[in-house]
């Protein structure tokens, strides 16, 4: 009688089946991880985004403005920026005092802190501005320092500003 050889037998099937097991699992381990990095990553590049965007906004919106203070400026319609329940408002208000109407700069992130100073350098009034924000999916916190010099301006209270009432031309 001829014998097959070929056959597997069961403990061969076990070493098989359990490095099989072994290489599926690794592979899953490396996706999830690779999954959470990345989303990790984007979440940090949309706050970064958003941040930047509210720093470039703040920067166009102060660069030429008239008058400035840290109370409302009466006899003319003003704006004013500060940070409200996690966001960055811009406000328009009214001669009278009303607000006219309120827009958010910042949109899908949280902001913790808007810091404004007005300093003045080289002849010259700047604003030193720091908005430190997180994500909601993360704990991360960014924080970005700009300054603005102020086209405009030619006299001015130095110092930390908490709400920013502005007029422009």
């Amino acid at each position: 009688m001829l014998r097959n050889n070929k056959v597997w037998t069961l403990i061969e099937m076990v070493i098989v089946l359990t490095l099989i097991g072994t290489v599926i699992s690794v592979g899953t381990t490396l996706y999830i991880f690779g999954s959470n990095v990345f989303d990790k990553g984007a979440s940090r590049a949309a706050l970064q985004y958003e941040l930047r965007k509210a720093s470039d906004i703040i920067t166009a919106e102060l660069r030429n403005i008239e008058n400035i203070s840290n109370t409302r400026i009466s006899g003319s319609q003003c704006y004013r920026l500060k940070l409200s329940e996690g966001n960055i408002v811009k406000d328009i208000i009214s001669s009278s005092g009303t607000i006219i109407s309120g827009s958010d700069i910042t949109q899908g992130v949280e902001v913790t802190d808007l810091t404004l100073k007005l300093g003045y350098l080289n002849n010259k009034y700047l604003i030193e501005f720091s908005i430190s924000g997180r994500n909601n999916k993360s704990d991360d916190i960014y924080t970005i320092d700009s300054e603005v010099y102020l086209n405009n301006i030619k006299f001015g209270d130095v110092g930390v500003l908490t709400d920013l009432y502005y007029t422009k031309p």
